[in-house]
């Protein structure tokens, strides 16, 4: 009888031991993802791999001649908390957490091989605006309403002024873009219209949910998702102006408007997974104001590597961006390539 109840406890041990072995294989990161791609004369042949059963992606993008970017600098307002409720007296921010949200667009970029992210306060961003010769091919991230007046004062000889015109990229989130900045006298704002934007404006008391998806290639290729409309971009009157994303009357969850040689992408909605996870992909798959999908691949790989290709087009400045997982992207890479 002792034998009969060691050996039933001893069974019972085991069962555990299969049942955490199997909760740790199922939320630890096990699985490998792999992607490739050689460019030739009139083809780029990719290879993607995965040690499970996914979904792949390949999206072929033109950029028409403009720099993707491949470096960005993630600002964290440090006068965040101290000034929202002045600025929501008056405006539409969305509150976001400017560490939290930081550290998770770091990471969505990762996944997606996108590795060349920083992030700081004010001293960091105005040694990242003013510490290059060129700022083509550098992002800025703000998802806060406001910027330090040693980078931005809504006025036109300020330092992001200046980046922007000479090259650089902004992706704005949560909030009306270029509205305040904080002096040492604290929070300070214009009624005006932002000279950021032009004649672009933002949704800011209008319908908080989409309607219609964009239908221009970019939302069923990348995946986009994100469809709260509050502080979306109408860009309807700006020349060279591009949409995704979704839509409610005339406005986009996602817009992008050229300024001097440089690019502002605006975000609409509040902070959460779907606009985190849109950002990453309008990123990492450089995605520029002069972009067009030339064509969209959609597959499946098992435990294995499936390999394809794609017809490319004529310009110097073609993209692959290839990725796993669809809606819950895993993984991603872009190879750039000159066609001829």
């Amino acid at each position: 009888m002792r034998f009969r109840v060691d050996a039933i406890a001893v069974i019972a041990v085991l069962l555990c031991a299969v049942i955490v072995v199997g909760e740790v294989l199922t939320y630890s990161q096990v699985h490998h993802y792999d992607a490739s791609a050689e460019w030739n004369e009139n083809t780029v042949d990719f290879t993607v791999s995965s040690s499970g059963s996914d979904r792949y992606d390949a999206v072929l993008i033109d950029n028409h001649g403009r720099v993707p970017v491949d470096e960005v600098f993630i600002y964290e307002d440090e006068t965040y908390d101290e000034y929202f409720r002045e600025a929501s007296g008056v405006s539409t921010p969305e509150y976001t957490d400017q560490e939290v949200a930081s550290n998770d667009y770091t990471k969505y970029l990762n996944a997606r091989s996108f590795d060349n992210v920083s992030s700081g306060g004010e001293e960091g961003l105005l040694s990242y605006l003013t510490g290059s010769a060129s700022p083509s091919g550098k992002g800025l991230i703000v998802t806060s309403y406001a910027l330090p007046s040693s980078v931005y004062d809504c006025t036109e000889d300020c330092i992001l002024v200046e980046w922007l015109n000479a090259g650089g990229t902004l992706y704005w989130m949560h909030s009306e873009v270029g509205r305040f900045y904080v002096d040492e006298h604290g929070l300070q704002w214009t009624d005006g219209p932002s000279i950021l934007l032009g004649d672009a404006y933002q949704n800011t008391s209008g319908a908080s949910a989409a309607e219609s998806r964009i239908e221009n290639g970019f939302t069923e290729a990348l995946c986009l998702k994100d469809s709260h409309m509050r502080n979306a971009l109408c860009v309807d009157d700006v020349p060279g102006s591009i949409r995704m994303g979704y839509s409610v009357d005339q406005y986009a969850s996602i817009a992008g408007i050229p300024f001097g040689e440089g690019q502002i992408f605006v975000l609409s909605g509040k902070y959460d997974f779907d606009l985190t996870d849109d950002l990453a992909q309008l990123i990492a798959s450089g995605i520029t104001v002069s972009s067009e999908v030339v064509s969209h691949l959609t597959g499946t790989v098992t435990r294995g590597t499936v390999q394809s290709e794609m017809d490319v087009v004529e310009s110097k400045t073609s993209i692959l961006y290839v990725y796993v997982g669809g809606t819950y992207t895993k993984y991603g890479e872009t190879f750039h390539g000159r066609c001829v």
